[in-house]
């Protein structure tokens, strides 16, 4: 003889047959009760209270309450460290798992669109691509108008930071990679970097980090990257 129960939805005057779980008579019962649950914080959305991942790695931007260490690498490319004078290669396998292991608050990988293939399966599943746009020389057939910028971790910060930046480099530069003040105001915002924290640069080539972090350090707003004016 079957046995008969009362839709589980508050509203629901209909009975239903028991079958194995079931508890709503209809889709829609089932959607009300969910949402009703929802809005008084019994269930909590996947988007709302995401998983921490479990390879070991913090890759999303979090709430830091003490002064962080962050890192920006800016290695020779894959293949392109004939560019320099010290023509010595970097192990990427080598140096992600530095980054990983040492930098837990947050850090920050320059590569080109051609490497990007190479390079970004070494890194944590889940690491955010950004991409810094510049100018590009019109008398090559297909030339580069922009670079990644692989971010892991960071701060959690109020401020919108977009994870594409327009900075034009200067002209008259001659050291192949060299950043413009503009981009490394970008990727101190978009780590979430705070007056008292240190950001380490392992590859600091010209000095240009460090001068953008002087003048990033003066400037009035450090947590909005839309108020700094293009080069």
């Amino acid at each position: 003889m079957s046995e008969y129960l009362p839709c589980a939805a508050a509203d629901c005057l209909n009975w239903l047959e028991t079958q194995g779980q079931k508890r709503f008579c209809r889709g829609d019962c089932r959607l009300r009760t969910h949402r009703a649950e929802v809005r008084a914080g019994k269930v909590a959305l996947p988007h709302r209270l995401p998983p921490e991942p479990d390879f070991g790695a913090r890759v999303r931007s979090v709430p830091i309450e003490r002064r962080a260490v962050f890192c920006y690498a800016d290695p020779p490319y894959p293949g392109r460290a004939h560019l320099y004078p010290e023509n010595e290669a970097v192990d990427h396998r080598a140096l992600i798992a530095s980054l990983v292991a040492d930098y837990p608050d947050g850090w920050a990988l320059s590569t080109s669109s051609e490497t990007l293939r190479e390079v970004l399966p070494l890194c944590p599943a889940g690491v955010r691509v950004g991409s810094w746009h510049r100018q590009h020389r019109p008398d090559n057939e297909r030339p580069h108008g922009w670079e990644p910028v692989i971010f892991c971790g960071g701060r959690r910060t109020r401020g919108c930071v977009p994870d594409t930046v327009v900075a034009m480099v200067p002209p008259g530069w001659d050291l192949p990679g060299r950043k413009p003040e503009r981009f490394y105001w970008w990727v101190f915002d978009f780590l979430g970097l705070l007056p008292g924290d240190r950001i380490v640069e392992p590859f600091p080539g010209s000095g240009a980090g460090e001068a953008a972090l002087q003048a990033w350090l003066g400037r009035g707003n450090v947590s909005d990257v839309s108020n700094v004016s293009p080069e």
